[in-house]
């Protein structure tokens, strides 16, 4: 089965925060992509860096509506990808170098049959207005929602119909629930487990400090 990586970016992040992102993904032990999914807005790439092309020769673009953040789940919706494990990345995280070992051993290891493998779990507080950290504590299993941070998802599971991203893009521009937890919500209601690992990553600001 093939590795495929997903994600997305725009605006400043392209010129900040991406180039950064990438080299840590190419740097994750045995770690070695097929290929690179980059979805983009087609203003978002005009205005990318080609050089960076030349560099990541694994990357391939793609230019799509602008669903914003939705952008990086739209590997989960093409049917080409349904064989292969899909790690879905975000382009403001410099990633640990075990990131890939810790979850591929997650999913080789689990005898789950409708899991995801996350380095990033967080939990809702009693509000449902914030997020608080809950990397270990399973007390808060049905409240707990994954992150676009770093997530593996095997092949066969999760796999949406566009139609289902684009309601929760909908969602997001009336000033709903952000895109992670959408997904969330989707696994929640599909009997999609969410596997946790530790926090295997760094975020960035946009001047790409940790």
């Amino acid at each position: 089965m093939r590795k495929i990586v997903s994600l997305t970016s725009y605006g400043e992040r392209l010129e900040k925060t991406l180039p950064l992102a990438l080299k840590s993904i190419f740097a994750m032990t045995e770690f070695s992509p097929d290929v690179v999914l980059l979805y983009l807005a087609e203003a978002d790439y005009e205005r990318l860096d080609k050089n960076m092309l030349i560099e990541y020769s694994k990357v391939s673009i793609r230019i799509v509506d602008d669903l914003k953040s939705f952008k990086k789940y739209l590997s989960l919706a093409d049917r080409e990808f349904d064989d292969d494990i899909i790690f879905i990345a975000d382009d403001d995280v410099e990633y640990g170098k075990d990131t890939w070992l810790t979850l591929r051993n997650l999913f080789n290891n689990s005898r789950l049959g409708n899991a995801i493998f996350s380095s990033c779990i967080a939990a809702f507080d009693s509000t449902y207005n914030r997020s608080v950290p809950s990397f270990k504590n399973r007390a808060y299993k049905n409240f707990l929602f994954w992150s676009g941070f770093g997530v593996l998802v095997p092949p066969r599971v999760m796999r949406l119909e566009d139609s289902v991203l684009r309601d929760g893009y909908a969602l997001l521009e009336d000033g709903g629930l952000n895109d992670d937890v959408f997904l969330s919500a989707y696994c929640l209601k599909n009997g999609i487990e969410c596997v946790n690992a530790a926090q295997l990553q760094t975020v960035l600001d946009f001047d790409g400090n940790k």
